[in-house]
Order: structure tokens, then C-alpha cells, then sequence
């Protein structure tokens, strides 16, 4: 099975990094963009597996994103990630769920429960088998390992 895809459209660069880094590290396959419309580009070029995007960003924004996921993806999952606040009189998550976000979480978060969204959504990086497979070969080459144990003083 294929490593899982992300396109992540966040505006503020240094959380934008701590993002894609930690959802790289977490196994997935991640491309960034600071602005929805670029965000647009990405989704259609690399059809991610999920969308994760801020709702105010600089030009076309994470709302733009969204019509474009709902008129031409939508197979795509999507988890926006915001402060909130009004649009139009809405509240900007509210909208985001009616516009077809596939869930919301609000900012600020833990990472921790950014990953935890994404697993849930998309499911792991990889399949376990297939994250198993290197480990199995070091595994079935190492001499086993012998543990002695001392008392703590």
C-alpha cells in the first residue's frame, strides 16, 4: 500500500514547518502551501488523501479550498484548522462544516491531536505490515540481545 498523502495550507510559516515536519515524521507524504489558491494547485496535482487547511490565509483562502474540494474532490477528506471567529455573520467553523470539511479543530492545539485526527481520518502513514518489513530483516540478521539487570541504588 502507497504512503498516505497531505496537502497542508497554512499561511504562518514557522507552524506551517512544525506541522509538515511532525506529519512527516509521523510517515505521511506532506506538501505545504501558505495560501489556498496554491493549496488548490497542490490538491490537484498530487490528490491527496486528506486536505489539512486554515481558513484565513492571504488571497484565495482555506474557504476557497474548500468549494474547490467540494465541486471537484470530493473524495478527499478534509480537517481545517482555525482560531474561528465570524464570517459573514457565521461562525467561521460552522461554515467551514456547511462548505463540507470533514472536521474541524480548532486552534490553538496539541499536535498530538493533530495526529490523532489525521490517524482517524486517513487511517496510519502506512500499513503496519509494511512499516514492520525493515525491522523484520534487522531483526532476523541481530544476535539476540542479552539484558543483565542490576539493582538501582
Amino acid at each position: 500500500m502507497a504512503q498516505k498523502r497531505i496537502v497542508l495550507i497554512e499561511d504562518h510559516d514557522e507552524l506551517r514547518a512544525q506541522l509538515h515536519h511532525a506529519l512527516g515524521l509521523a510517515g505521511y507524504e506532506v506538501w505545504s502551501a501558505e495560501t489556498g489558491g496554491k493549496g488548490v494547485e497542490l490538491i490537484r496535482d498530487r490528490r491527496p488523501d486528506l486536505v489539512i487547511t486554515d481558513l484565513q490565509t492571504p488571497g484565495k483562502d482555506g474557504f476557497h479550498a474548500l468549494v474547490e474540494m467540494r465541486d471537484g474532490f470530493r473524495a478527499v477528506k478534509s480537517l481545517v484548522i482555525s482560531t474561528g471567529g465570524a464570517f459573514g455573520g457565521m461562525e467561521s467553523l460552522d461554515l467551514a462544516q456547511r462548505l463540507g470539511a470533514t472536521e474541524v479543530l480548532p486552534k490553538p492545539f496539541a499536535i498530538i491531536e493533530l495526529l490523532v485526527r489525521v490517524g482517524r481520518l486517513i487511517g496510519p502513514a502506512r500499513e503496519a505490515a509494511e512499516m514492520a518489513l525493515p525491522y523484520q530483516a534487522i531483526a532476523s540478521t541481530a544476535e539476540p540481545l542479552t539484558l543483565k539487570l542490576g539493582r538501582v541504588r
